[in-house]
């Protein structure tokens, strides 16, 4: 399945603390992950579903979270039907360092952002 991954009107990752979060509404799936980088990349740190918005902006007020620096968002709008399998495959692949649990879904195999 391929994803239309949202950017900044500068073509640029976004990032939540300079995020007009009004312009911001929808459901579907989203990926954080801090531009400090372990190993040569970027370390993933949540990857979820749901109301883009609210779910982001409950993240932000999370230390697991928000002590690794500078951070960088994308998501993608989704079918809700599709929304658990995506996020269990994103889940899976990306390995996010805050990750309780991922939906009991089959992987929806989806294209990757270049977070690098």
């Amino acid at each position: 399945m391929q994803l239309e991954w949202i950017k900044s009107t500068q073509n640029e990752w976004l990032n939540p603390r300079r995020t007009n979060w009004d312009s911001v509404s929808g459901y579907g799936v989203y990926i954080i992950w801090t531009t400090g980088t372990i190993l040569g990349g970027p370390t993933y740190l949540k990857v979820g579903q749901g109301d883009i918005r609210s779910r982001m902006q409950a993240h932000l007020r999370d230390t697991r979270i928000t002590r690794h620096g500078e951070l960088r968002f994308t998501f993608a709008k989704v079918n809700q039907w599709q929304m658990n399998g995506v996020e269990r495959y994103l889940g899976d692949v990306l390995q996010p360092l805050v990750a309780e649990r991922f939906p009991d879904s089959p992987h929806i195999r989806v294209n990757l952002p270049n977070a690098a």
